[in-house]
């Protein structure tokens, strides 16, 4: 089973079937004539999409290692994906890149505010035992 392959047909299926359901939704209104060619182009996308999903499942299992044969390396390079593929995994990488930034400011901001939450509890119990000194010196 290839997780990478249906990860990426998921997400195209899920946007041509909100498409498909924009016009389901618009159906009262337009002519039923339009709405078939709209959903002739709409599947002729999608079909244009898996034929795009199988290529750049072809470029991740080419980057992972596998051989592929000489139609599989034809495909790839007759596609011209492959670049847009590099481009998108580079946009991944900065995106994970950052987050873990962000992450590590945000633990850096916790650790701060945690510091300052513990030195005014130690200010608190200095001032209570200041203050039971006070009545006990003041009592005497």
């Amino acid at each position: 089973m290839d997780f990478y392959k249906n990860k990426i047909l998921n997400g195209v299926l899920e946007i041509n079937f909100i498409t498909w359901s924009y016009t389901q939704e618009t159906g009262q209104y337009v002519s039923p004539k339009y709405l078939s060619k709209i959903e002739k182009m709409i599947f002729e996308n999608l079909k244009k999409k898996v034929k795009e999903v199988e290529i750049y499942d072809l470029i991740h299992k080419q980057e992972l290692g596998y051989k592929l044969g000489i139609f599989q390396k034809l495909k790839i390079y007759f596609s011209g994906l492959k670049p847009l593929y590099m481009a998108e995994k580079d946009i991944e990488v900065q995106c994970k890149e950052s987050i873990d930034i962000d992450e590590i400011y945000a633990a850096k901001r916790v650790h701060e505010e945690q510091i300052k939450l513990d030195n005014i509890r130690e200010v608190n119990q200095e001032n209570l035992v200041e203050q039971k000194e006070e009545k006990e010196n003041g009592e005497d």
